[in-house]
């Protein structure tokens, strides 16, 4: 299914007549998504405003997404997205500054999304094939498009099983984030990394709580090798809503990781724990515009005794390798990636320290400027443990503030930019006496273009 609707969508790029129904398929439409961030940060490498060496990063990346969508036959619908990014201003993939001929552009556009939709199997909706998966924001489960300076996008293969009732709604995703060796293949060396499963089951309960809901969601991954395994699942449990007509937003939510890691030829279980607590406020608009603020509080168990079989840090899927947090803390923190222990959620090395991230923010929507809006945030970042790392005895790590400003020209156009300053603590330099910890400082500016329905 992938090649023929890669092969329809190049027959439509070509401008080939009647190339759509050469192949049968109706009701064609198109989506897709233009988005630029541009960057100039300093010290997120050394932190020290009187390096030797340059620590300066300026820079402009750009992620380009093309959508097609078409009725293969009745009940069933497909789907194929085109993905170029990792696209940076004033590099080419040719190795010099000169434009990529289309030759060298194919290489570097990814088909991210090839599946069909069943609207109705057996009573289920049913989507088979390359997919994103995961909810924005969410804390442990987000395979999609990245929000990161890098504009990085990441996809699945699997099988995606949904059902509505009347009091609840269920799904069920089974996919393969990697596969080592093709089909067929006789290398039994598997050792390093092997095969990656990953799996998820949520019901959401909609109707107990007044403008609320009840979630209930179990991962599990497997990471397979010839004979070790490496297992990580996590259940959660939590709940999200409104009161006073949303005036007052809340969500709370536990996680718990089993499973057990064999890589290293002793068993280590794990049994890390998350706390993920937030309330919003929606004031009433006043003469001068509207106000809205929010508080957060993240909590991931972290480990420092490194000795005995058991892992109590908490873990996504990343410590199988695979990037599956879509929770951002900050400009500089999650959001550069290229601080060293600047990280997306709260996944912690194997037996690592943990995290524990204050989260406060305040939002201004003016009256008399229609369309834009003001943004603080602030960020404070520990760790849970001391831990037995290169920085242990280090638990705080910084705390960062970023202000924004943005505009939206229309519900698909939207530009943005600001300033953010993270202070460093021993949790990012060390506990070296005299190491310098000097602010740093990144200035950002964001746009977006979308069309169509843009999935």
């Amino acid at each position: 299914m992938r090649k023929l609707m890669a092969f329809a969508a190049i027959l439509m790029l070509a401008g080939t007549t009647n190339s759509w129904a050469l192949l049968g398929l109706e009701k064609v439409s198109y989506d897709g998504s233009l988005e630029t961030v541009g960057v100039s940060a300093n010290n997120e490498v050394q932190q020290n405003n009187k390096a030797a060496l340059s620590d300066h990063r300026g820079e402009t990346n750009t992620r380009v997404r093309l959508g097609i969508d078409a009725d293969v036959t009745e009940g069933v619908v497909g789907r194929v997205e085109f993905g170029r990014t990792n696209s940076t201003y004033g590099r080419s993939y040719a190795a010099s500054n000169a434009s990529n001929s289309i030759d060298n552009e194919t290489a570097n556009i990814l088909i991210n999304n090839a599946y069909v939709d069943l609207a109705d199997l057996l009573s289920l909706n049913v989507r088979l094939g390359r997919q994103y998966v995961g909810n924005d924001n969410d804390l442990v489960w987000n395979i999609s498009p990245r929000k990161g300076d890098a504009l990085a996008i990441n996809a699945i293969d699997g099988l995606l099983l949904g059902k509505k009732w009347a009091m609840a709604e269920a799904s069920l995703f089974m996919g393969k984030a990697v596969k080592e060796d093709p089909q067929g293949s006789t290398n039994l060396n598997l050792a390093v990394t092997g095969d990656v499963n990953l799996n998820s089951l949520d019901i959401i309960i909609p109707k107990v709580l007044p403008n609320g809901k009840i979630n209930v969601g179990y991962l599990w991954g497997v990471q397979t090798s010839v004979s070790p395994r490496n297992s990580l699942n996590t259940a959660r449990l939590g709940v999200s809503g409104g009161v006073l007509e949303n005036m007052v937003t809340y969500q709370a939510e536990y996680l718990m990781n089993t499973g057990a890691n064999n890589f290293t030829g002793t068993k280590v279980k794990y049994e890390g724990t998350a706390i993920d607590l937030g309330v919003g406020y929606n004031a009433p608009e006043t003469s001068i515009g509207k106000f809205s603020a929010n508080i957060g509080y993240v909590m991931a168990s972290g480990d420092n005794n490194t000795t005995d079989n058991k892992d109590k840090a908490f873990h996504d899927f990343g410590v199988l390798g695979v990037a599956s947090s879509d929770r951002y803390f900050g400009e500089i923190f999650s959001k550069s990636d290229v601080l060293a222990v600047g990280q997306v959620g709260v996944n912690s090395p194997a037996q690592g320290q943990g995290l524990k991230v204050l989260t406060l923010g305040v939002e201004y929507f003016p009256k008399w400027v229609n369309n834009t809006n003001a943004k603080l945030a602030f960020y404070d970042v520990k760790m849970d443990k001391n831990g037995a790392s290169a920085l242990s005895t280090a638990k705080d790590v910084g705390q960062e503030w970023d202000l924004s400003l943005g505009y939206k020209v229309s519900d698909n156009v939207g530009i943005s930019g600001g300033y953010a300053m993270l202070q460093p603590d021993k949790g990012i330099v060390g506990t070296v006496p005299g190491t310098k910890k000097d602010d740093i400082t990144k200035l950002f500016a964001r746009a977006s273009i979308k069309w169509g329905s843009n999935k």
